[in-house]
């Protein structure tokens, strides 16, 4: 605040100082500076009311300035590839500084062959524009291979896998990247008798979805790895009374677990009431005491449980009755002759 005294009278001026932050406030900001850049050359407008404006474009120790014109478009040469940053400045303007990454262009990568497990698969790098990249860098299933002057690369792949990606890279390049299958060559299928007996040997057969024989197949037996002839078969000696069997192959989906059930070999006579006899077909083997029946070959003294020792004939009894009678007998015709 400030006074004037003019004729007599004081005249006051309430004028106040300049507020600082809300100068700040009122900065304009500048816009449109891309964060990528393709090529050495770029074309970007900063906004409204940004002619004039100062534009420096640095990476690594290299400098290059613009202006930017009437419509506030700017027109600036890169001084080279890689990280670097755009600074722009203007009275009015809040200094701009942008982080950039300068490429000499953008790769693309594409799939030409190859389908399933063992294949061999084709791959292409070309430009944006669909020109080949010589000598760019592909990563795919833990190998990196360098395109050839057509900007291809060719492997073998030995694996089934859904979303595989290879990656394509090149210095000076922005990197691309595909997805892609790889798909099985089949699915197994295990075949066996419908009937399996104990003691028989049987025949195994592997074949794929198409019923195509499988040679050199493998083949679990019960926990057990085998392998089947060129013809896919093999000849097995059941011993057990079940089997577990599965199939698998490199590049094939492994068939599904197959459980047969086979029918005991009787051996009557052994001692052993084995799977399949009973006491109708074997009954030395399978007589069991406690069972709640007293079988054929079971008595009192071998199983008492099931076999109740039988009543004694009443000898005594008999006896007893007898001399009585005989004593009557006796009686009465003594006392007859002595009637007489």
């Amino acid at each position: 605040m400030s006074s004037n005294s003019i004729g007599g009278t004081r005249e006051i001026n309430y004028t106040q100082p300049a507020n600082t932050n809300a100068t700040n406030a009122t900065l304009k900001e500048f816009s449109g500076v891309p964060g990528e850049i393709e090529g050495l050359t770029i074309t970007f407008n900063l906004g409204k009311d940004t002619k004039g404006a100062q534009v420096t474009a640095t990476v690594g120790n290299k400098t290059s300035t613009a202006t930017a014109n009437d419509n506030g478009t700017v027109t600036i040469t890169i001084p080279g590839f890689g990280q670097g940053e755009i600074t722009a400045t203007k009275t009015g303007f809040r200094t701009l500084t942008k982080i950039i990454t300068v490429y000499a262009g953008t790769l693309n990568i594409t799939k030409i062959s190859g389908e399933k497990y063992g294949d061999e698969f084709k791959f292409k790098v070309t430009t944006k524009d669909g020109n080949p990249v010589k000598d760019a860098n592909v990563e795919i299933y833990g190998q990196t291979l360098k395109t050839d002057a057509k900007g291809i690369v060719k492997t073998t792949i030995k694996t089934i896998q859904a979303g595989l990606e290879a990656f394509a890279s090149k210095e000076d390049y922005k990197q691309a990247s595909i997805l892609f299958d790889i798909k099985a060559k089949g699915t197994l299928k295990i075949s066996v008798p419908e009937k399996v007996k104990q003691g028989e040997t049987i025949t195994i057969t592997v074949r794929d979805e198409n019923k195509n024989l499988l040679p050199n197949a493998n083949v679990s037996i019960n926990g057990v790895e085998y392998t089947v002839d060129a013809n896919g078969k093999i000849e097995y000696k059941v011993i057990t009374t079940t089997l577990t069997l599965k199939a698998s192959n490199d590049g094939y989906i492994p068939s599904e677990q197959t459980s047969v059930t086979v029918e005991a070999k009787i051996e009557c006579g052994n001692g052993k009431c084995e799977a399949g006899e009973t006491k109708e077909n074997c009954l030395q083997d399978c007589i069991k005491c406690d069972d709640g029946y007293c079988d054929n070959g079971e008595d009192h003294k071998t199983c008492p449980s099931d076999c109740p020792k039988p009543e004694e004939f009443p000898w005594l009894l008999i006896i007893l009755v007898a001399i009585m009678l005989l004593i009557l007998v006796y009686f009465l015709i003594f006392r007859k002759n002595k009637k007489q």
